[in-house]
Formats: C-alpha cells, structure tokens, sequence
C-alpha cells in the first residue's frame, strides 16, 4: 500500500508533529508512506518533501501560487482575516519527485 501525505505548514507545528508521527509509525511497519510538506525542513528524512527547501525559483514559483490563489479573497468583503488559499493555483502531485 502506498499513502501520500499532504500537510500545509511547517513541520515543527503541532499538526506538523502528529503528520509526521504518524508517516514515520506508518514506515516503521513496512508502509510506503511518503509525506509533502509546504513548509522548509524536512528533518533529513529522504521520505519527506518539503517544498520551501527547494530551488529559489521554485521558491518563488509556490509563493506565487500562493498569491495568486489568495487574490479572488480580496473581492470578498465580508471575509475573515484567517489563513485560507482557494486553492486555484493548485499544485500537481503527480510532478513531484517522490
């Protein structure tokens, strides 16, 4: 069986611990498990990816897509100043290196 982990954020934050937890328990038993992470460490493990760590121009290109996935909230009056992304820009999985 495979599994692919999809985490927004670093992995030092309390969602982060437990994703990572559970990727690591999930190896432990013989699971291809394989996680990608938007933020930069990847504790130096060859089975996390994380996607901040990269090249600065693929950097830049994710922070791009952030934006640009951020920018129809704009025209939103009503909404709240909370972390969200439409998710327009989106990110092909099937183009990572895993």
């Amino acid at each position: 069986m495979q599994i692919l982990h999809l985490m927004a954020g670093e992995l030092s934050s309390g969602a982060g611990k437990g994703t990572y937890q559970l990727h690591k328990s999930l190896r432990e038993i013989g699971v291809d498990s394989i996680l990608v992470c938007s933020g930069r460490d990847s504790l130096d493990d060859d089975s996390v990816l994380a996607l901040s760590s990269r090249s600065k121009l693929q950097r830049f290109n994710f922070f791009l897509r952030y934006v640009v996935g951020n920018l129809p909230l704009f025209i939103y009056k009503g909404r709240l100043s909370r972390i969200f992304n439409t998710g327009f820009s989106g990110i092909d999985v099937t183009s990572l290196p895993c």
